[in-house]
């Protein structure tokens, strides 16, 4: 099948069924087909449109006929595939069925492009007893035995250097007690002979017992010690097809060849399976480059499982995942750090890409992008969707939507070496599905932060506000004794008592002036309010778009509730105003009444006033007074009402810093969970845990803030010390307890700075036994000076500060278990290596992951990696073999350097490991070529 270069989709999903029969079976369940003429031949070729139709309504892409030693209907399906691009997803192959003379049967698969006059070979060769029946019959002859036992049959097609590299012979394994299965008892010596690769059985796969498993997967030395595949086939011979695809297997296919049937069988854990595939939810489909080292038609499509780009020095492979990486944002130009393997990368991009551009074509949850870079916006990515929207977004931004891990050659190893990665790394690659939980967490910690620093301010406004209250209150009483005096004083004189009468009531009037006309303006506010509140909550409602959803009643339901209650509310208001503007005729007769009674209070005011004419300088003094009696009683409502709106400020600071533990203790937990994990995806190479840090960090520095500036000697080994004692002692030694001691000293702190009141925090900080708590005690002028200078933040890092968990790790040592960062850069690299290989997150980019690893380690690695590449995509470049060929590569890119003065870099090959071109390119490339390959297996003695 041929592919442009660059474009071969590797190995990929196949739905197979490769044992079915047709109208020639003897057993056949419907019309037999005769051919020769017209009109037969028209009905052959109208069984095999609706066989073929029967296979693409049940899914089926890759099929095999395979009739009693008969492959009379091969030739007629393979003419209509050719034919018709309708079929064009379809692979057929060519095959046959075999009864062998020890009552054994297997099929053999061809290639799809086998030609009859090939397949006839089997006749009078391995099928010594059998005569090619005659294909114008409607059916062909009963099964007899071919002449040959399976084994001897099947070294017989190994041994014909026509068919042995173009078909493939699968014994039927069938469970016991299945029709000519050689899984029977007595059989082991014959199974143990055959040199096969895989079985084919005709029932589900679940149908097999442990004991047939174990066989045939090499676990049982009586029987065999080589591991075979299975192939789960449907034997359909009914017409209607009811029993095609009735047990489906999905093989990985790259080539519609026998040998790629081989290839899986060889791999079976990583190519086979008996339930629909799962795919990567985000994955890459297709690069292209436009630049000077790869000139503007480089293209390459990816496989969705294992990817392997290969090549000599200087072929391209790095050159082309740095291009990777930075259409995706994880190129080394975005990130800070530097080094000279970062620096290179930078630099590489810079003076290659010019004026060019990378784009990527990727999925995402079934959504079809193409994402666009280059250097002139370099900090954007330009995304352009199936329906023709683009939209430019940032680099932070499309990391977070294309979830992928990128690494740099030799990365793995040097991921490590600075002070405090392991917790990150580790952690972010073995649990990963963590990393995003624990960067909630980590901002709701931050959020938690903010809020306490807030309420600590919003508990200092209200301790001013208080404080401006209880002044206001004790300014009250001062004047209110002063008009005491005063009146006493007028009273001496000899005044009448009524006048004296009109005297007091002075102060009353002016109050109850002030009175009714504050309430006017309230009575005025309430209305202006409750219309705009209403306002504010239909457009709130209005907001809330429903367009396509109002089809489901609830979401009609819950509409017409809403309605019904801001109908409701608007009548409320409106009754309300109503009512609200009735008060304010009252408060406005209120005012017409008040100012009657006022007016005569004021003639006999004045008159009181006449009377006292020598007596001037105390009515002007009284009359001051009054105004500002008035007016401190205004003040002092204005100051209740701010006192109100603080609500228990206290209380809110202490929920706060609750809140704050309390996301402390659910990190912990979270970091407990991802502990566990890193054990199981690690199979014990890591060991994790939780520990709690001994010095706190934010107490330390919290503590060193306070303490700076008091010449305090060996400051900071007395913070430890005192550290020591907060996390081992109960209150008041403990963290909460000097926290509540600091706050008050704070409290009144703030109140000495309003009023000047040194002797109180004296007293306050004694009484707190604050000076003997912090720092080992301290003296009385280090104490004075330390509430000068205890200010808002330094309060606040204070009550935010907290005992930080953090994960530690181990490294399995042949048993033992060293810490990770002791662990040598090879162990390390390792483990990380398999930990990436045992999540399920994202793509993985690595360029040549055997830095630092033993080809021994690589062995162990390739294993997991067969497993894990049915879960994520993965983009490897390597020069390691063992990476491509034992870990069962889905698609391969041979890469290579172009001679002349053009681009320098270019694809050779590319396609799974069973393309021809790709598996010469392998061998010429990682092996040495085929020579070289051919003597080590000589040295080595392997067979």
């Amino acid at each position: 099948m041929e592919h442009a270069k660059g474009m071969h989709p590797g190995a990929v999903w196949k739905k197979t069924d490769f044992q079915i029969h047709t109208p020639r079976d003897p057993n056949w369940k419907g019309e037999h087909l005769a051919g020769g003429g017209g009109a037969l031949e028209a009905k052959r070729f109208a069984w095999t449109h609706s066989f073929l139709d029967s296979c693409l309504e049940k899914g089926l892409t890759a099929v095999a006929l395979t009739d009693h030693h008969d492959i009379c209907f091969s030739t007629y399906v393979q003419k209509v595939v050719a034919e018709n691009d309708k079929y064009s997803s379809l692979w057929f192959f060519p095959g046959m069925e075999i009864t062998c003379n020890d009552s054994s049967q297997c099929i053999v698969v061809f290639d799809a492009d086998t030609e009859s006059t090939i397949i006839t070979r089997l006749f009078a060769g391995a099928l010594k007893d059998i005569v090619a029946p005659e294909l114008t019959t409607a059916k062909a002859p009963s099964a007899d035995h071919c002449g040959r036992d399976l084994v001897d049959f099947v070294e017989e097609v190994r041994a014909d250097k026509f068919l042995q590299d173009i078909c493939i012979v699968l014994p039927n394994g069938s469970e016991d007690g299945g029709h000519k299965t050689i899984m029977r008892h007595g059989f082991s010596p014959r199974f143990k002979q055959l040199n096969c690769d895989g079985v084919y059985c005709e029932h589900d796969i679940a149908k097999y017992g442990g004991g047939t498993l174990r066989i045939i997967r090499g676990e049982v030395p009586a029987w065999s010690e080589r591991r075979r595949g299975i192939i789960s086939t449907s034997d359909n011979r009914q017409s209607d097809f009811s029993d095609l695809g009735k047990f489906p297997t999905w093989i990985r296919l790259g080539e519609p060849t026998a040998e790629a049937i081989r290839q899986a069988l060889l791999v079976d854990e990583a190519r086979i399976c008996y339930e629909q595939p799962k795919t990567p939810s985000h994955r890459l489909l297709e690069l292209k480059v436009t630049s000077k080292l790869c000139g503007t038609d480089f293209q390459v499509s990816f496989n969705d499982g294992f990817n392997a780009f290969i090549g000599g020095r200087g072929a391209g492979k790095s050159a082309i995942l740095e291009y990777l990486r930075f259409v995706i944002g994880r190129s080394n130009v975005d990130f800070v750090g530097t080094g000279p393997g970062v620096d290179r990368n930078k630099k590489f991009i810079t003076e290659t890409l010019g004026d060019g551009e990378v784009e990527i074509l990727l999925e995402r949850n079934g959504l079809t992008e193409t994402w666009r870079r280059n250097l002139i916006f370099s900090d954007k990515i330009s995304v352009a969707t199936d329906g023709g929207q683009v939209e430019e977004i940032p680099i932070d931004v499309a990391t977070k939507r294309f979830p992928a891990r990128a690494f740099n050659q030799g990365q793995l190893s040097s991921l490590i070496a600075p002070h405090g990665a392991a917790e990150t790394q580790i952690t972010s690659i073995a649990a990963a599905n963590f990393l995003e939980q624990r960067r909630a967490i980590e901002q709701e910690l931050e959020k938690a932060k903010r809020e306490v620093e807030n309420r600590l301010g919003r508990l200092i406004d209200y301790w001013i506000a208080e404080n401006r209250s209880s002044r206001t209150e004790s300014d009250i009483k001062d004047v209110k004794r002063q008009l005491e005096a005063i009146n006493s004083k007028l009273t001496s004189v000899g005044i009448s008592p009524e006048q004296q009468a009109t005297l007091n009531d002075e102060t009353l009037y002016k109050l109850a002036n002030s009175y009714i006309a504050d309430g006017q303006r309230l009575f005025e506010s309430w209305s202006v309010n409750l219309t705009e509140t209403l306002n504010h909550y239909k457009k709130q409602f209005a907001d809330l778009e429903i367009n396509e959803i109002s089809k489901f009643p609830a979401v009609h339901k819950f509409q017409v509730a809403a309605e019904q209650l801001l109908e409701k509310l608007s009548k409320t208001v409106d009754e309300c105003t109503g009512e609200i503007s009735d008060a304010r005729k009252v408060a406005v007769e209120a005012a017409e009444i008040f100012n009657s009674d006022n007016a005569v209070h004021m003639e006999k005011l004045a008159s009181a006033k006449e009377q006292l004419s020598a007596h001037t300088s105390t009515m002007t003094e009284k009359s001051g007074l009054e105004d500002r009696l008035v007016s401190l009683d205004r003040d002092l409502k204005i100051q209740k009402a701010e006192l109100d709106g603080f609500g228990d400020a206290r209380s809110r600071l202490q929920q706060s810093v609750d809140t704050l533990l309390s996301k402390v203790k659910d990190k912990n937990k979270l970091l407990e969970e991802a502990c566990q994990q890193v054990a199981e995806v690690s199979q014990g190479i890591i060991r994790a845990s939780v520990s709690w840090e001994t010095l706190p960090k934010l107490m330390r520095s919290a503590l060193q803030g306070i303490g700076n500036g008091l010449r305090i000697q060996n400051l900071g080994d007395r913070i430890d010390d005192q550290l020591r004692d907060v996390l081992t002692k109960a209150t008041p030694s403990s963290w909460s307890g000097l926290s509540e001691a600091l706050l008050e000293a704070f409290r009144v702190s703030i109140l000495e700075r309003q009023q000047g009141q040194t002797d109180v925090v004296e007293e306050v900080l004694a009484s707190l036994a604050v000076k003997s708590a912090l720092f080992g005690g301290i003296t009385p002028t280090q104490s004075s000076t330390l509430l000068e200078r205890l200010d808002q933040s330094k309060m606040a890092a204070i009550l935010t500060a907290y005992q930080e968990p953090y994960i530690s790790f181990e490294y399995n040592d042949n048993g033992d278990y060293i810490d990770f960062e002791k662990a040598s850069p090879g162990q390390q690299a390792a483990a990380l290596l398999e930990l990436l290989l045992g999540q399920a997150a994202g793509t993985l980019i690595i360029d040549q992951p055997e830095d630092d690893l033993d080809n021994k380690v690589i062995g162990k690695i390739v294993e997991v990696l067969r497993m894990t590449k049915s879960n994520r995509q993965l983009i490897f470049a390597t020069h390691n073999p063992n990476f491509v060929v034992n870990g069962d590569a889905d698609k391969i890119v041979a890469l290579g350097a172009t001679k002349g003065g053009g681009p320098r870099v270019a694809v050779l090959a590319d396609g799974a490991i069973e393309t021809p071109v790709v598996r010469e390119a392998i061998t010429d490339i990682m092996e040495g070529g085929k020579d070289a390959f051919e003597l080590r297996r000589r040295k080595y003695k392997f067979e």
